[in-house]
């Protein structure tokens, strides 16, 4: 993979992470993710991988709601574009009681 392509994962996931974080608590659903990028599992896989606990919720017809519940700690090895972004503080259960 190349530095422009690299570049350009970086950049959706990153935009990806800032709209689940503007969403707090409600999340986004995954047309709202498809409209920054339609690989967006992708995405959500790779901050899942990196530490980010990410809910996935079934809400039926083929319609998902993702919700951003805790972030790891950035340490000194951690990528910039997680380093400028807020830690969400975390949450032992999600609301309907599931832990992860």
């Amino acid at each position: 993979m190349n530095t422009t392509e690299r570049a350009r994962l970086d950049s959706s996931k990153a935009r990806i992470l800032a709209a689940l974080q503007a969403a707090g608590s409600h999340g986004c659903t995954n047309a709202d993710l498809n409209a920054i990028s339609y690989r967006y599992g992708g995405r959500l896989h790779e901050l899942r991988r990196a530490g980010y606990a990410i809910e996935s919720i079934d809400e039926h017809e083929g319609r998902w709601r993702f919700v951003l519940h805790t972030a790891p700690r950035v340490t000194a090895g951690t990528p910039g574009y997680l380093q400028s972004l807020p830690v969400v503080e975390p949450q032992p259960t999600t609301p309907n009681g599931w832990l992860f």
